[in-house]
């Protein structure tokens, strides 16, 4: 029992300490509003609504743009991404096809693990058409190929993806570049 107090009042002690921590990072949160507030306010007094509204499009069509950068650099990836994953699906059913064409002529150049490697099965599938090798070959060939298409289909939404992000791209840089043509001939005492 006297455990359970110690550990009792260590919790409290815990606590009080991290709610003590917590007024004082609240109590700065407050004082760095309040001086915000005081400065936009004075901001507002001293340039005027116009010149900051002015002055906001420029930095909103800025963030837009550099926002659309990144998502066009992200999709860009992402495709890069799915056509290495289908250049590699695409040699792996060559050389299945190339094998299971072989077999069919009374050869074969991969081993069991090669075929494995090349197309995992799972166990009850691979029960299934246990006594028939060439079936079983069949069936990985066709599951190279189903991977071949649902690739080819990622690719083909990625590619359309990227399409839309560079006409967005696009649009936001020529948003940005008519915000920044109405200040090329600004003087030092621009807002932007």
């Amino acid at each position: 029992l006297p455990e359970k107090e110690a550990e009792l009042l260590e919790a409290e002690r815990q606590a009080a300490a991290i709610l003590a921590e917590y007024q004082e990072v609240d109590e700065v949160h407050v004082k760095t509003l309040t001086d915000w507030v005081a400065e936009f306010n004075a901001l507002m007094q001293e340039i005027g609504r116009p010149v900051i509204e002015r002055a906001q499009g420029y930095y909103d069509s800025r963030a837009l743009w550099q926002q659309a950068v990144q998502d066009f650099a992200h999709q860009q990836g992402e495709l890069d991404e799915v056509n290495k994953k289908l250049e590699v699906a695409v040699k792996n059913l060559a050389t299945a096809e190339a094998a299971f064409e072989a077999f069919l002529q009374g050869s074969d150049p991969l081993s069991k693990q090669q075929w494995e490697d090349l197309a995992p099965a799972k166990a009850e599938e691979v029960d299934a058409v246990c006594d028939d090798p060439k079936l079983l070959r069949m069936i990985r060939v066709s599951w190279l190929g189903d991977a071949v298409a649902s690739l080819q289909r990622h690719r083909d939404l990625a590619c359309s993806e990227l399409s839309m992000k560079r006409d967005e791209l696009d649009e936001c840089r020529r948003r940005f570049e008519f915000e920044d043509l109405q200040h090329s001939g600004c003087t030092w005492n621009c807002s932007v």
